[in-house]
């Protein structure tokens, strides 16, 4: 799930630095994907600018997935209570 503020940081980082942040790159890291084929993928949190927004929202994130594991486990606490119920 993306914020209004997250998903517009992440449209910013686009237009400034490319799709993955290839306007990042150091002229070493270019020779590497040359000779390697292999390249960094850069994404908001690497930026100062964006690293406080990007740690929000995976903060958020992580309080969602709590919440949803804690809906999990209670879900299933309720239906172990009742599954032999099921076939009488």
């Amino acid at each position: 799930m993306q914020t209004k503020q997250s998903g517009k940081a992440y449209q910013e980082f686009r237009k400034k630095y490319g799709k993955h942040g290839q306007k990042l790159r150091t002229e070493d890291e270019i020779a590497r994907e040359k000779q390697e084929g292999l390249y960094r993928l850069y994404h908001p949190g690497d930026v100062l600018e964006y690293k406080e927004i990007e740690g929000r929202y995976f903060e958020e994130n992580r309080k969602l997935d709590q919440y949803r594991d804690e809906c999990k486990d209670r879900a299933i606490d309720m239906f172990k209570e009742w599954f032999w119920d099921l076939w009488d």
